[in-house]
């Protein structure tokens, strides 16, 4: 009974598939396909340049293309077999949907197109430009223990980059990757891919360079590091404070064993710090053998500067002190008051107060009658200067009767 059973299902899957069979080969029945993710091809994109126009947005659109046909021949079709197209001639600067076309005049006369999603692509369209960006080399790999890459030449050095306005202002350099593993201790030449790079150091895509590969002269150097020392020579203005002085203490230097091994010491050229108003920083230039070079790092001295404090006070006529008086005469000062400016170093000035001037005039010989005399000042401080407004007053100088 069990046996029988068994036989039955068999059985009835041999005639099943007998049956599917035959509506395959005989009936070959009409059916779908979808292809999603198929990409769009571009027309006329050539023609923008002639109205100074270049492709933003819009090449890398894709579609979900849906077809119809016997499934003898429908199963045999791949996405590579659609042909999609947008067409941009005509179109102006700005953002515009545009028309989406399909062609399956080269598959099967039983196919037929069912459905487009989306009918339309967004393409952005902008102002054609071109701007020449600097060629900047990235090292992969890791380097030997002390060493380097050195005694390097570009050709081109800078690219010209041109595209969409937008997307090419976004691009900060073009970066060649020079692989560590191909530096030699002799000269290497080596030609390399060039990829625009905006500050991030991502790729802009839809831009086009002048020259897509750059040829590089590099080799492998020795590095050492060794003390620097620099002059420094001048004064800044008395208007003007020195907060710091920032030197390098060291400089790395690059080149054969043999040529690093005769150099203990930098020297860098004097710099001279007359002149200077403002914090600064002024480059250290190097003169070294032929054959050493440095290490590319920029090095500079970094000078602190900022200008010298001003402070006013008014003394009035009761605060001037009067030396030199003869007995038995009087004297007035005319003048009601007098300023006193005092020009110095913020952190002296900071703890100054008009306490610590002494004004005074000297009417020593002076005869009975209107006379003006110099205000003299004195103080503790260190001061770089002091000014009196008016310099003189006006005393009279009377007997007493």
């Amino acid at each position: 009974m069990f046996r029988s059973k068994n036989a039955t299902k068999i059985l009835s899957l041999l005639l099943a598939i007998v049956l599917w069979a035959y509506v395959i080969a005989i009936e070959n029945p009409t059916t779908t396909k979808k292809f999603e993710s198929v990409p769009v091809q571009l027309l006329k994109v050539e023609t923008l340049a002639q109205s100074d126009l270049a492709l933003m947005e819009g090449s890398s659109s894709a579609l979900e293309i849906i077809i119809s046909g016997k499934r003898s021949e429908i199963s045999k079709i791949n996405k590579d077999q659609l042909v999609v197209t947008a067409n941009v001639l005509g179109y102006t600067a700005g953002e515009h949907y545009v028309d989406v076309n399909v062609d399956i005049s080269m598959l099967p006369p039983s196919v037929s197109l069912v459905e487009v999603k989306p009918k339309k692509i967004p393409v952005v369209i902008d102002r054609l430009i071109a701007v020449y960006k600097p060629v900047s080399l990235q090292f992969s790999g890791a380097f030997p223990e002390n060493m380097e890459a050195g005694r390097i030449s570009l050709q081109p050095k800078e690219i010209e980059v041109s595209g969409a306005k937008t997307l090419v202002e976004s691009v900060a350099y073009v970066s060649v990757e020079v692989p560590v593993d191909q530096i030699r201790k002799t000269n290497t030449a080596l030609s390399l891919d060039a990829v625009a790079l905006n500050d991030q150091g991502l790729a802009v895509p839809n831009v086009k360079l002048s020259s897509n590969r750059v040829d590089v002269n590099v080799t492998l150097l020795n590095t050492k590091t060794v003390p620097l020392t620099v002059e420094i020579t001048g004064q800044v203005s008395d208007k003007y404070e020195i907060t710091n002085i920032d030197i390098p203490q060291a400089i790395t230097i690059r080149g054969s064993e043999a040529d690093l091994d005769k150099i203990d010491l930098v020297t860098g050229q004097p710099i001279n710090i007359s002149g200077i108003t403002e914090t600064t920083e002024i480059p250290i230039k190097i003169e070294l053998p032929r054959g050493v070079e440095t290490n590319g790092a920029a090095l500079s001295v970094k000078i602190g500067i900022k200008g010298i404090s001003t402070a006013e006070y008014i003394f009035n006529m009761s605060e001037i002190d009067i030396n030199g008086l003869t007995e038995g005469r009087s004297a007035y000062i005319n003048t009601p008051n007098v300023t006193l400016k005092a020009v110095g170093k913020e952190a002296v000035l900071s703890n100054t107060a008009k306490d610590d001037f002494m004004l005074s005039v000297d009417l020593t010989g002076l005869e009975p009658g209107i006379h003006t005399v110099p205000v003299v000042v004195s103080t503790n401080k260190i001061i770089n200067n002091i000014e009196i407004i008016p310099a003189e007053v006006h005393i009279t100088l009377n007997e007493i009767q």
